[in-house]
């Protein structure tokens, strides 16, 4: 599976997995080049926010911007939010990296978050309002 592969530590149980695909506030993106997953990204809508649950790409395909894709995309679909938030370890220099390189402002410290103790880093994007649509 995906997770497994995908980061050390991963937390997310094949159960928890399905229940993203069905649950009303979870957008989740898939990257499929033919022979199957090889990225996916979950983001829940709550009022006012974005809330990025997970970013994901297998090793064999990473470097090849999947992940900054799939972040764009989450982003475009939830223009109505007004900030996009998400945790990360503080360990994974890449992806604090590219979450960087896309606006995200580190805001915080949550201690001990994953199961291992490792902390993550609490990063948010304000999003710019998406312009009303004419009515004309």
């Amino acid at each position: 599976m995906l997770e497994r592969l995908t980061a050390e530590g991963a937390t997310w149980s094949d159960m928890q997995i399905e229940a993203e695909l069905s649950r009303e506030r979870a957008t989740v993106l898939v990257v499929d080049q033919g022979s199957g997953a090889v990225g996916w990204a979950v983001g829940w809508a709550v009022p006012g926010e974005l809330h990025i649950m997970n970013v994901a790409v297998h090793p064999d395909h990473r470097r090849r911007g999947h992940a900054r894709a799939l972040l764009a995309a989450l982003i475009s679909l939830h223009r109505d939010a007004e900030s996009a938030l998400l945790e990360v370890r503080v360990s994974n220099e890449p992806a604090l990296s590219l979450y960087s390189s896309m606006g995200f402002q580190h805001v915080g410290l949550r201690r001990k978050y994953y199961q291992d103790g490792e902390d993550a880093a609490l990063m948010t994007l304000q999003l710019e309002p998406r312009p009303a649509e004419s009515s004309e």
